[in-house]
């Protein structure tokens, strides 16, 4: 996804349908993740394959893990900085909700073709995400609901973010 996005050669070209079904595809698979209980923490199109007809499959679970029960603490700053939800760079408690706001990164992605904080280090993502609650800026045409969708999956508290369920619904 990533290569299409930036119109690499031999990378598809993907056309408004495609991104379409690719959103779809990838809120779908991620609800079926978070189902079995596994939080992938590294959501972003570096790792999303896309097929002979565009579908996307998910990819890389190197660091994904399975979310439990108990209050275990678990690695906090996992993940690529630009894709990264603000827990992930401040809380050893977090869940499922950080392939949310990955999820949304991604959409504005698509709809920019562009690299979310291009030019910044991680420093200064996580100034930009975590103090001063800065996400990358909208397009002023974009749909409303669409709109409304970003800024719930990106939003600041993991509990205003809807689930994969949710979103694909």
């Amino acid at each position: 996804l990533y290569e299409a996005l930036r119109h690499k050669p031999k990378a598809p070209s993907l056309s408004p349908t495609h991104k379409t079904i690719i959103a779809l595809g990838i809120a779908n698979g991620m609800c079926h993740l978070h189902e079995l209980n596994i939080i992938h923490r590294d959501l972003k199109s570096l790792n999303i394959l896309l097929d002979e007809n565009y579908y996307p499959k998910i990819c890389d679970f190197g660091i994904a893990r399975f979310k439990t029960e108990s209050n275990q603490p678990v690695t906090q700053q996992i993940g690529t900085p630009h894709w990264m939800a603000p827990e992930l760079f401040l809380k050893n408690n977090y869940d499922s909700k950080v392939d949310v706001y990955a999820f949304a990164i991604i959409l504005w992605e698509m709809i920019t073709e562009k690299i979310p904080f291009c030019g910044m280090n991680p420093i200064q993502i996580m100034t930009l995400v975590c103090q001063n609650h800065e996400r990358p800026p909208l397009p002023e045409d974009l749909s409303p609901n669409l709109v409304t969708l970003i800024n719930l999956c990106w939003a600041q508290s993991p509990q205003e973010r809807p689930s994969f369920k949710n979103i694909y619904t």
